[in-house]
């Protein structure tokens, strides 16, 4: 009877610890940020962010203004998904190419007419200039207008828009970003307006797409190599001018976790898609730190002001186009849950991934819980040899009675033993 108890106080034991090893383990196994990883970043400003909480991982010089090149065509993109339909028509004139050795959207010619979304899609996926100053022209139109002043007028727009959502450190002076000391923004700006303009589902489709063929049958391809070397990238846009240099936007995705990553004058042509690699894999391994400690997001974030449903002052081209509303709600109500991320990729010097296993980072402590379990299961008698579990088995007998006729003293009734007799002590 004893014996039995003894084992259930051992086997309960033994499941006591392997519930606190439990509870422990996802402590010991989460991964590490580790921060001397940012000592390769080359840009020379930048910040990395979670796209939904604003939580800041990783920052340098983010509040210092600067010229943002053609990062500028993602605020002209959610202006003028905001302000006009998608399928309205505008038609290309001499003066949407202003220059001709800026980037440009393929087959773009004066007398073409594209729909809005074909305009869109070559401005993101190619970085066309003449895209740029088209949407903003075409959309920006009201009767009486040159050229110029429908593109100012847009521009004007592009202004409320940051003024709206409180962003104070950035300011437009054309829609495809080419410098200019009054045009700028920083990096936590940047990251700010790509919080918001994630939650447009139209802006979204056409920043993660790779390819696109418009209403004209012309095929368009996205010059932005990401996915040559971020290893989590879902979609970006790239910048370049001589006076702001190389200046990148990507978003990384992990299971439920987005991020958003901003860098300002990077170096090409291969470093600056390595520092958004690097970048985005701190953040998911901080993230991870922070959710398996338990701890919510806390300090310092990257927010930006409510903004309104629906432009101020619709464009006239656009309600004359469309008899209805102009504004553009394609938002999405679904936030993501809280994820742990396990692995983080080692980057190699091209700045591909070496791996994506959940096991790369806490193989050892996997070792060290199972070694601790199985001394304990050792300990607790379950690995026992044959001969230990055959003593087990068999109870000791009564001793021999004598050989001789002599039968051995009787006991009294006082002096017989109540206590069962427990095997020998395998320890």
């Amino acid at each position: 009877m004893l014996a039995r108890s003894d084992n259930l106080r051992r086997a309960v034991t033994l499941l006591t610890l392997v519930g606190i090893l439990a509870v422990l383990a996802p402590a010991i196994s989460a991964q590490t940020a580790d921060k001397s990883a940012l000592d390769q970043v080359s840009s020379k400003q930048y910040i990395v962010i979670d796209d939904k909480t604003g939580e800041i991982y990783a920052e340098k010089d983010a509040d210092k203004r600067t010229g943002i090149a053609s990062l500028t065509k993602v605020f002209t993109a959610m202006v003028a998904i905001e302000r006009a339909p998608l399928n309205f028509q505008i038609t290309a004139q001499d003066s949407d190419v202003f220059d001709t050795t800026s980037t440009t959207m393929t087959g773009f010619a004066a007398g073409n007419t594209y729909t809005v979304e074909d305009l869109i899609y070559g401005m993101l996926l190619e970085s066309g200039n003449d895209a740029a100053e088209a949407l903003a022209r075409g959309i920006g139109f009201k009767d009486g207008d040159t050229p110029q002043q429908s593109v100012d007028r847009f521009v004007g727009w592009m202004n409320d828009k940051v003024t709206e959502l409180g962003l104070t450190d950035t300011h437009f002076t054309n829609p495809h970003g080419l410098s200019d000391p009054k045009h700028y923004s920083t990096p936590r700006n940047l990251a700010a307006f790509m919080m918001y303009a994630a939650t447009n589902a139209t802006f979204m489709t056409i920043i993660t797409a790779r390819n696109y063929t418009d209403s004209l049958g012309v095929a368009h391809t996205s010059v932005n190599r990401g996915p040559e070397f971020i290893a989590s990238y879902i979609g970006g846009k790239t910048g370049y001018d001589d006076a702001t240099g190389w200046c990148l936007i990507e978003f990384g995705q992990r299971g439920d976790a987005q991020l958003v990553s901003v860098t300002i004058d990077g170096v090409a042509p291969d470093i600056w898609y390595q520092d958004h690699q690097i970048l985005l894999e701190y953040g998911f391994a901080a993230r991870a730190d922070r959710i398996a400690a338990g701890q919510a997001v806390s300090g310092d974030v990257v927010s930006y002001a409510v903004a309104q449903t629906a432009p101020t002052e619709a464009p006239a081209v656009a309600i004359q186009a469309t008899q209805g509303p102009v504004a553009q709600s394609n938002q999405s109500d679904t936030a993501p849950h809280p994820v742990l991320v396990q692995g983080t990729p080692e980057v190699r010097a091209n700045g591909r991934s070496t791996g994506r296993s959940p096991f790369g980072k806490w193989w050892p402590a996997l070792v060290i819980v199972l070694g601790v379990l199985g001394l304990l299961a050792y300990r607790a008698g379950f690995f026992a040899n044959a001969t230990n579990k055959t003593t087990d088995a068999t109870p000791p007998q009564p001793p021999t009675p004598p050989t001789n006729d002599v039968p051995p003293p009787t006991a009294s009734t006082d002096e017989v033993s109540t206590t069962e007799i427990e095997p020998p002590d395998e320890n």
